[in-house]
C-alpha cells in the first residue's frame, strides 16, 4: 500500500514538473521541496508580466488580463496545496515506518488520507496544469 501512496504521488509531482519546464526549462530539474513556492510565487508573477505585456500591446483587453492573472493565481496556488499534501504523504510511506496504514471497510489510510483521494491526485493535478497551460499559450511564448 505505502508504494501505490508513492506512485500517485510521483505521477501528480511529474505532472506537475513537466508543465513547469515548458514555462521555463531550468525548472525542468525543479526538486520537489521547492516546486510549491514556484507555482505560488514565480510562475504567477511570471503570468502576471506576460499578460500585463500582452495588453499593452493590445493583445488582450484589460479584463482579460484581469481573469488570466486571477485565474493562474488560483490554479498555481490549488495545485502547489495539491502537491504539499501529497509530498507529506509520501515522506511518510518512504520514511515513516513506523506510521501505520489504516485498513477500513471501504478503503485504507496514510497520515489521514486515502488511497482512493491519492488516486485523485493526478487528476486534480492535471486539470490545474490544463489550465494553467492554456492560460500561458495566451500570453506566454509556450
Amino acid at each position: 500500500a505505502r508504494s501505490a501512496f508513492n506512485r500517485y504521488y510521483y505521477a501528480t509531482f511529474l505532472s506537475a514538473r513537466s508543465m513547469l519546464a515548458r514555462f521555463d526549462s531550468a525548472w525542468e530539474r525543479t526538486p520537489h521541496s521547492n516546486l510549491p513556492d514556484l507555482l505560488e510565487n514565480t510562475l504567477p508573477g511570471r503570468i502576471r508580466s506576460r499578460a500585463d505585456k500582452a495588453a499593452k500591446n493590445g493583445a488582450i483587453s484589460h479584463s482579460q488580463k484581469m481573469a488570466v492573472i486571477s485565474r493562474a493565481i488560483q490554479s498555481a496556488r490549488e495545485l502547489a496545496q495539491l502537491l504539499k499534501q501529497a509530498l507529506m504523504v509520501r515522506i511518510t510511506a518512504d520514511y515513516r515506518p513506523d506510521e501505520y496504514i489504516v485498513s477500513g471497510s471501504a478503503d485504507i489510510s496514510l497520515a489521514n488520507c486515502t488511497l482512493a483521494s491519492a488516486k485523485g491526485w493526478c487528476k486534480r493535478a492535471e486539470f490545474h496544469v490544463s489550465i494553467l497551460l492554456r492560460l500561458g499559450a495566451d500570453v506566454y511564448a509556450i
